[in-house]
């Protein structure tokens, strides 16, 4: 009888963590595309998916204390020698003035990313049924994203613009509204679609369908990632007579592209590149002048450090964002806080898939476009989508496992 309820209520916890997480990947990408509309329109408050996150935020901790752990206690415990590093270097930098709450902001995106981790990991632990629920739905969501980008770009909608409050940048990333932040949310869905196509036998259609899609985002850095995953295609998963084929189709293709090429959203875009490059140069074109802000405020980071501030941080997040990942976590934490960071980012996403080549090609591009381009280990929004993508691969990685024991 006891065994009875014990399955009762374990079929209940499961069923609860299901619903919660499914609607709340429904409610967050709706409240995406609303926060944009109401940003898109003028509207003095726009945030509407940053309160959906914030209560999310208060169910998944109330979710993990209910099922406190070792290895929850463990990264809670890493988290807060984080905030108190933080704490302190706000302190010793002088930085009690109102900025300090835009730093409690910016410390807590910072660790929503791991906070998310150790909620979803449960989707690991769940039946078959119950995982595939799960990614159907993150399935369902970037399918209405790139429908949304193809509408946008087909029709031009202000809306679905990946720059709507810029007229003279060029691109579509779907409902969501930081662009940057949209970026490894297309990069994750793209190393998603890949991995399916390729490695999963699935319909290779759909990925082409959505690497192309992406190619309408103006994004240098979903670009960029493009490029590499070419690469990576060519160097590991062609043969001989698939690389005549593509070479082929290239050639049929290339009046196309020359059409596109000569169009007047590309000139003005192209325009928009080489008047960067000739006023400014190659690296401040590459990474939209992040090379200055490094050089330049840096600097003035660093020159009020003490030796604690080295080792733990201390930042005014308002005043000084180089936008590099890595840069950012060093300034804001320090050499020690960062290593603690790093350690637990490690841990979470990047040992258990260390052993597949694609699985760490993926890893390795994305912490790379970070470190170029910024608001990857900070965005609330891509933090949901790229933790899921992992565990599809780290459920793949167990699933690989059980057969090779059997």
């Amino acid at each position: 009888m006891i065994a009875v309820d014990r399955a009762v209520k374990k079929s209940l916890t499961v069923d609860l963590f299901v619903s919660l997480l499914v609607s709340f990947l429904i409610v967050m990408f709706f409240s995406d595309a609303v926060s944009k509309y109401l940003a898109v329109k003028g509207s003095g408050f726009y945030r509407v998916s940053l309160l959906v996150r914030l209560v999310f935020e208060g169910v998944m901790l109330i979710y993990l204390i209910a099922k406190i752990n070792r290895s929850i206690i463990t990264y809670l415990e890493l988290m807060i020698i984080l905030f108190v590093f933080f704490v302190i270097g706000q302190v010793t930098v002088g930085n009690l003035s109102s900025s300090l709450i835009e730093g409690f902001i910016t410390f807590n995106k910072y660790i929503f990313l791991f906070i998310v981790y150790l909620f979803l990991r449960k989707v690991l632990t769940l039946n078959r049924n119950k995982k595939e629920i799960i990614f159907k739905i993150l399935t369902f969501l970037f399918f209405s994203n790139v429908l949304a980008i193809v509408l946008g770009f087909l029709f031009h909608i202000n809306f679905f613009e990946s720059y709507f409050n810029q007229p003279w940048r060029y691109g579509y990333n779907g409902v969501f509204l930081a662009a940057n932040e949209a970026t490894y949310v297309l990069v994750s869905m793209l190393a998603f679609f890949y991995f399916r196509a390729f490695y999963e036998g699935k319909n290779k259609l759909v990925f082409y369908l959505f690497a192309l899609t992406s190619l309408v985002s103006g994004m240098k850095a979903v670009y960029i990632f493009v490029f590499m995953l070419v690469a990576f295609h060519f160097f590991n998963k062609m043969k001989f007579r698939a690389v005549m084929l593509w070479l082929i189709i290239v050639v049929l293709a290339s009046g196309y592209v020359i059409r596109f090429i000569q169009g007047d959203v590309f000139q003005r875009l192209i325009a928009l590149f080489i008047n960067i490059y000739e006023e400014k140069g190659l690296w401040y074109m590459l990474l939209s002048g992040r090379n200055e802000i490094l050089l330049n405020e840096t600097v003035l980071v660093i020159k009020d450090w003490s030796f604690l501030n080295l080792l733990i941080g201390g930042v005014d997040v308002e005043r000084y964002i180089i936008e590099m990942d890595l840069v950012d976590l060093v300034l804001f934490f320090g050499i020690l806080g960062s290593a603690i960071y790093i350690y637990m980012f490690y841990k979470s996403f990047i040992s258990l898939l260390l052993w597949h080549k694609f699985f760490t090609f993926f890893l390795f591009s994305i912490l790379f476009l970070a470190f170029l381009g910024g608001h990857f280990l900070k965005s609330p929004t891509s933090a949901v989508y790229f933790t899921l993508v992992i565990l599809y691969f780290q459920d793949y990685r167990l699933t690989q496992k059980q057969v090779l024991n059997c």
